[in-house]
């Protein structure tokens, strides 16, 4: 009997820690369409989209979500400075389009490989702290970086 009641408690305290870990649909979430800083720290989101409508945004702050990839920010043009610290990114890829972008911060990721930001030329800090990246390549056009 005991042992059903510990077994029926670990299987209640799993169930609690994976609703914890339960992404978010950013349909729930309202954005400011006008807002040039947006700041959605620790929110559980788990897939960027719906961020089409910021069309002034200069700062994102995805900090500490659970996204997987990075997608859906092509419509960003004025983006300065995207945050996608503590995620779950396994590769660097869709910010060709971020021209202007100057200060990526990817640090605590799954990143391996650091590559697909050669276009972004514009770029003066780039943050990658605490990844597990063997092999760097391309960076020859990032002339601003410091």
């Amino acid at each position: 009997m005991a042992a059903e009641r510990g077994a029926g408690q670990q299987q209640s305290q799993e169930m609690m820690e994976e609703e914890h870990e339960l992404a978010v649909d950013m349909e729930t979430i309202c954005l400011d369409r006008d807002a040039e800083d947006v700041d959605l720290n620790h929110y559980r989101i788990g897939k960027i989209e719906g961020f089409e409508v910021l069309k002034k945004v200069k700062t994102l702050c995805l900090r500490q979500n659970l996204i997987k990839c990075i997608e859906n920010l092509e419509e960003l043009q004025s983006l300065r400075e995207l945050d996608l610290y503590d995620n779950q990114i396994k590769k660097i890829e869709n910010l060709e389009a971020l021209t202007e972008l100057e200060i990526l911060d990817i640090s605590f990721n799954l990143l391996r490989n650091i590559e697909g930001i050669d276009k972004l030329t514009q770029l003066k800090k780039l943050f990658l702290v605490n990844n597990k990246i063997s092999k760097i390549e391309n960076l020859s056009n990032l002339h601003q970086l410091q």
